[in-house]
Formats: structure tokens, sequence, C-alpha cells
């Protein structure tokens, strides 16, 4: 049943109960060939972009403004009174010239890399995989593909990567590649994109080495030959031309970006990019007892963030975060228990930013404040170990009735009270040495379950218990580091009995966790470690992801950060479609100036319905009218909360026609689309051609929208625009001489539950309600969308 406004749902329960959020995470090149197409969408040649719809349709009359009081007096001409000798309504021949802009291209010198990548033995390989026709082959290369051209998208230039071999060598399974990149030639740059991704432990789906990477350049470079700009054109550093009138307005248009430098306003800044590493591999020391030694102070290299990914949980300074929340720099809220926990939760990585400086100490270790560190088996022990007394600080008291504190040994014959450091220390302190009495190592007689089987989300518990005198106590390790810091991970011990708790267990909480018993006699380890692993999802895909039937694809949960269990939706395209072809029925699209509502100057005689083209006209137009900023806005049916409607299209026709004289095109955004406080602009890469039909065929996909400013727009704020989408507007004016304008065939998807011939919506998912979230499905600042199943 879908949600209307003001509802609420309740999620109770353990999961997989019946309350699910239909959401749309997505990632940079979602699909096999959105990667790829993300900066070349509209150089694609769609059929319908150069048709010139000559044969068999009616053309229009567009009137000869040569001498068109238009031209003179900057009034719209409609006005009813008909057409006469030197009126507007001499018709132009039937066969109008085609004029067709031939811009002028600059060339770029391409420079073409190899490198040789070591996928472990994450690619199953088969004899298939020599046959780069191969659908196994083609499978594994479009993955690849995918991933890294998302990578560099992030930099300058235009790079392109090509698997050229997967190849079995030495037990590992690698694959040569070829970066070729376009007016990029950084040879380091290029190097270090690709060893970062392979650094961080994956590409897609599959497991990286950086053991036996090789990366070279192939080929000596011929610089074309670069002509002078103009003195209508600024001169990029790289050495192209650009008009003058695209110096520093907000957008770049060298591929250097260098025509936005050195301007008066603020510049941008955008969002880091997020760093991620692989887990380090470490080697187990073998069980030993230890003798504790003298403190120490140890350096540590600062702390690499885990792998991650975004969880943000509401639309970007839209409300104050509740109390049991943290603010990001951006303004966004994320849970405190997300707050330096080695993942980046904050879509500008804020969280992981002011975590302080990491301990220098062992797991087996407490740093004192001047910076020492101590056993923790001599933290409130009745000596100053630290130098500084901060050991002996905030230590319990004495219950009332109890002879001897916490940090004290009763002797038994007299139930005297000695530090508890000095019991087993080899020294008699008691009159009847009862604190060297029976005293014994440690020995852990119960170690962690060997092997812990969990889903993402649930919560851990590992178990040690040991004996000893004085009275072990227990410590853990995780791969031989620290356990992760945080709310979600409590640890105890108390008599001889260790207890680790870790609740919503993530992909980086996998591994070994060793017990470790420690008393005045010595340390040992208990054996077996205790190895926690989840259970993966449903196809190929880590942690916080689901899978793209059908493909190797693995997209991120995004799921508004509510819960990071998704899955991909059995829900079907849909479309809503507009077209014209009822006389005066406008379908509820109008024409407005979203700076100046109402101040438009057209008259009602300029605004056509022609049934037989299906189209929306705006005919006779003014110069003055071409003058202002206006647009086509989409009526009901398009707006609200269009989140299934990520990785869909939005299609639609335009045509225009010119008057008598040379064309002077113009650069306006096609396509804005506003929501949740947010504007965001799409840009077409092909010319709009006069006297054709021009279908646009835009991608709600976030490498194709860009903010105000030019900047990048992130998944989730073209999500949060999505979620509550206030208005679409598509561009009237394209040209300074332009007489005429049509609009049809508005086509937007979107999802149903019903079956369709248009297939499942890949690239949406599912995600299930985790148990104590209350969903406020309207209320200010939310920004959930789901239907209750």
């Amino acid at each position: 049943m879908p949600l209307s406004t003001g509802a609420s749902i309740t999620c109770k329960g353990e999961m997989g109960d019946s309350c699910l959020l239909l959401a749309v995470p997505c990632s940079k090149g979602t699909g096999p060939n959105v990667a790829r197409a993300a900066r070349t969408l509209d150089d694609a040649s769609f059929p319908e972009d150069t048709e010139s719809d000559h044969a068999g349709r009616r053309r229009w009359s567009y009137t000869d403004l040569s001498d068109d009081e238009d031209l003179v007096a900057d009034e719209a001409s409609g006005d009813g009174n008909g057409s006469g000798e030197n009126g507007s309504g001499t018709p132009f021949p039937s066969a109008l010239p085609s004029v067709t802009m031939q811009p002028e291209v600059t060339f770029f010198p391409t420079v073409y890399y190899r490198a040789l990548v070591n996928f472990t033995r994450s690619i199953d390989y088969s004899p298939a995989l020599d046959d780069a026709n191969s659908s196994t082959f083609r499978e594994v290369s479009d993955a690849v593909v995918d991933t890294l051209e998302s990578e560099y998208y992030k930099i300058s230039g235009e790079q392109v990567v090509s698997v050229v071999f997967i190849k079995e060598m030495d037990d590992y399974i690698f694959v040569e590649l070829d970066v070729g990149s376009e007016g990029n030639m950084d040879d380091e740059e290029i190097r270090q994109v690709l060893y970062s991704v392979i650094q961080a432990g994956s590409i897609a789906s599959y497991v990286t080495s950086t053991e036996g990477f090789q990366f070279r350049r192939l080929g000596a470079v011929m610089p074309p030959a670069v002509r002078a700009c103009t003195s209508e054109e600024f001169t990029c550093r790289s050495g192209e031309c650009v008009d003058r009138d695209f110096r520093c307005d907000r957008r770049p248009d060298c591929r250097d970006m260098s025509d936005e430098e050195d301007c008066e306003w603020e510049p941008v800044t955008l969002p880091l990019p997020i760093t991620t590493a692989a887990r380090p591999v470490t080697t187990r020391m073998p069980a030993t007892t230890i003798t504790p030694t003298t403190p120490t102070v140890t350096t540590r290299r600062p702390l690499t963030p885990f792998p991650g990914h975004f969880r943000p949980t509401g639309p970007l300074g839209q409300r104050p975060c509740r109390r049991d929340e943290v603010m990001c720099t951006n303004k966004q809220c994320i849970p405190q228990d997300y707050l330096c926990d080695g993942e980046e939760d904050c879509a500008d990585g804020s969280d992981e930013r002011k975590c302080g400086t990491p301990s220098p100490c062992e797991p087996n270790e407490f740093k004192c404040r001047n910076g020492y560190c101590a056993l923790q088996l001599w933290l409130c022990d009745g000596d100053n170990d630290c130098g500084d007394g901060s050991d002996e600080m905030d230590c319990p008291t004495k219950a009332p009735g109890d002879t001897c504190g916490p940090n004290q040994f009763t002797c038994v014959s007299n139930r005297t009270c000695i530090p508890a450091s000095y019991h087993c220390d080899e020294e008699v302190d008691c009159p009847d040495r009862s604190d060297e009495f029976g005293c014994t190592p440690p020995q852990v007689i119960t170690p962690p379950e060997e092997s812990i089987q969990a889903f993402p989300g649930q919560t851990v518990r590992f178990t040690c218990v040991a004996i000893g005198v004085p009275t072990p106590i227990i410590t853990w390790r995780l791969n031989w580091g620290h356990i992760p810091a945080g709310r979600r991970v409590s640890i105890s011990s108390e008599k001889g009995r260790g207890t680790l708790i870790i609740r919503d267990v993530k992909e980086a909480d996998q591994g070994a966790y060793t017990c470790e018993a420690i008393n005045a006699r010595g340390m040992v380890f208990g054996i077996p470690d205790g190895v926690l692993s989840l259970t993966p999802q449903r196809g190929p895909c880590s942690e916080g992801h689901f899978h793209i039937e059908g493909t190797s694809k693995c997209l991120p949960c995004f799921c508004f950060g509510i819960t990071k269990a998704c899955r991909s939706t059995g829900r079907y395209r849909h479309q809503i479609r507009l077209r014209f072809d009822r006389p005066e029925d406008f379908k509820g699209v109008n024409v407005t100036n979203p700076v100046l509502p109402g101040m438009l100057p057209l008259s009602s005689t300029q605004l056509q319905i022609d049934p037989a083209l299906q189209e929306f006209q705006l005919v006779d137009l003014s110069r003055r009218f071409l003058a202002h900023e206006s647009f086509w806005t989409l009526p009901a049916q398009f707006l609200g909360n269009k989140v299934d409607s990520y990785g869909g299209f939005l299609t639609f026709k335009v045509r225009y026609g010119l008057a008598r004289g040379q064309p002077e095109p113009v650069q306006k955004p096609d396509v804005i689309i506003v929501g949740n406080g947010q504007k965001l602009i799409y840009r077409a890469r092909v010319p709009t051609q006069p006297s054709a039909i021009n279908q646009r065929r835009v991608q709600f996909t976030e490498e194709n929208w860009v903010h105000e400013s030019g900047a990048p727009v992130s998944r989730e704020e073209l999500l949060l625009v999505l979620q509550r989408l206030e208005s679409v507007l598509l561009q009237t004016v394209y040209d300074n001489r332009m007489a005429s304008v049509g609009l049809s065939d508005i086509v937007m998807d979107t999802t149903t539950t019903e079956v369709t011939s248009l297939g499942l919506a890949r690239g949406v998912e599912e995600c299930r309600c985790l148990p104590g979230w209350e969903l406020l499905w309207g209320a200010p600042g939310r920004v959930l969308w789901g239907i209750l199943l």
C-alpha cells in the first residue's frame, strides 16, 4: 500500500519483519555501460538526434521576420490581428535551408599506459577467459572497466580503460590493462589512481593485491599543432580555446579547468575523494608466557580509514541533529556510534577526521596521561606505574563491609590490606606469607568459540575463561592488532571471565579474535582464535551492497542511512507519458521564468497545441522573449517523490525554427530539477539543431548532473532532490534568432509492482527496516521513502 504524506511506519521485532523501505542508491558507474557513458551520454548517436523529419509530416509555417515589428519594438506580435502585407503572417517557402553548426574541435594527444594487476584468486579462471569475445571475459572486463573509469572520472582529461588479457600466472590471476588518457599527460597521476584502487583491496567485486604490479607508458607522444586563440577566446593552460564568455562562469570548460582559476568569486570547495585501504595482513605470534616489562613509549603510523560506504541519514542542512546523533561538517546527521568507527559515514568524511591520535600502546596496554604505555594489569593496582599517577585515578572504591579495597590484597591471617601489585610479586609482604602462596601463571581453560558466522548488523559475543593466581584479566586482539574502538564494542573481564561484544557487525570486524590472559606471573594466548566471518549477501557483493541481477555489478546500499541491509528490488519499470494530442489541452505544462515568474512577454496566441504533431508550440517569438530565462515546467505527475526514477530516464523531443539570417546558438542548461533545497543542472553534449527533431534522453544518475556552481553531484544529493522533486524545467531557448519552438513526447521512468514489458528496475534497492527504527514519512527534515509490503 503506498504511503501518503503524514503517515508513519514503526518497525518492530527482529530482522526479517515485513517493513520494507524502497530506496535507490547508486555509485559512480552504475550498470555495465554507465561508467563509460557518463561522459559521453549525449555523444552517442540516437536515431532521433539527427532525424530531420521532413517527409510525411506537416511543416511549421514560420513568419518572415525580416521587417517584422518584433525586431524594431521588441514586442510580442501574437496579437490576433492576422497577417497583412507588412505583417507577420507571410509564410516561409516550403523548403527551408537546414543550417548545421559545425563546432571547431581542438584535438589533444592520447597517451597510452599498460598495467599488470594481481587479482589474487578472486576471478574463477577458465579457458573461456582466453577468448576476449566470450561472455565470461566480457563480464569481468565490464566490471573492471566500469570501476576504474569511475575513479579516473575524478581527475582531469578523458581516460579510457580496456582489458587486454586475463591470465593465470604463479598461482594468481593477472589482468593486463591499457589506460588511454586524452588531455592529461601526468604519468604519476594516472598511475596513482590505478594503484590506490588496487591498494584498497578490490576492483568491483574482485580482490586485488599490489604484488606483481607493473605500470609503464607506451610509445612516444607527438604533440598536435595547436592553433592560436582569437581575441574573442580564452586560452586554456592546456592549449585549447574556449569562448571568453565561459571564463569564470562557475562551470569548467577547459579540460584542465583553468578557465575557472583566479576568479573573483570564492572557489567552490569540492568534497574530498574517499580513501580506502586494504586490511593489513598480520602474522600471529606463538602463544607464550611473557614477563611484564617497564613502560615504553612507541610510535605508530596515522590511522588509515577502513573500507566503507556512506550511511547518510538526512538532507544536508535540513534539520537539527537528534540527541543521539552528531553533525557532520556538511550539516548531515549521523548516529553517534558512527563517529570515529573507521568508516566514513558523512558524505564529506568529516566523521573520521578529528578522531585523535591512535594509541601508541599494545592491545594489552593502556596509555598514561603523560604518554607512557603500561600493562592493563597495572591499572588500579595500588602502584604508581605511569609516573604521573594517572593509572591510579578514578579507581573503584571499597564497598561497605569490605575489609580491603578492589585495588588491594587481603592477608589471610590478620586481614591486613596490601597493594594488589604486591600479590605474587615474589616478595613476602603478608606476615603469613599468604600473598605468595599458590601463585600460578594464567591458563586459558575455555578459549573463544572457534568460528562464528554472522549477518551484517547482528550482535556477536566472544567469551574466554582463564584461571591462575592472581586471577587473570582478559584482553583481546583482532588480527594481532587493536579491537575497533567505539560504542559498538564493549569489553569486560571479571573473575577470570572475559567477554567481548560487537554490535552491528560490519565487514571490517571480520578476522581472528585472540583472547589474552594476564596476571603477575605471565601472559598466555588462548588457542585457537575465534574467527568471525560474515555470511555473504545473495550474489557476489560485500556488506552494505546489493547485486544487480544478470551482471557482475554491486551497488552500495543508500537507504537514507537507516540500514545497510538491502537487496535488489523486484519492482518493474513504469513510465509517465505526456503527449499533446488535443487542441488547447496543454496537459498542465506551463512556460515560466524561474527568476521572475509571470514576467514573460508571451500572449495567449503564442502558445499553441498542434495535435497532428502532438507538440506544444511557442510561436512568433520576439527578441525580448529570447532575452529572458524561460523554461517549460512539467505538471504534478512528474513531481513529488521520484526516488525510484534513479537510474531511469527523462526523455523528450524539441524542435525549433530560425528567422532569416545567420544562427546565433546559445549555451544554456537543457534541464533543471529542483528539490529539497537543491537545484541540479543537466547540459546536453550534443548541440540542439534547428529545423530537426532533437530527442533528449537524460539519465537520473549523478554523473549527468552538476550544481549551479559547476561542482559535481554526489549520489546522495541526487537522491535527496528526487525524494522531494519540486520542479522539472526544460529549456525553451536554443538560439537568439529563434522564431518558434515545440515540445513533444515527454516520458519519465518510475517503478511499479505490476509486471511490465520494460522489465525489472535494475539499480533500485529494497531496504529492510531494522528493529527499533521508527520511520516518519513526510515529517519535516526526514527523507524516508518506502512502501509497506
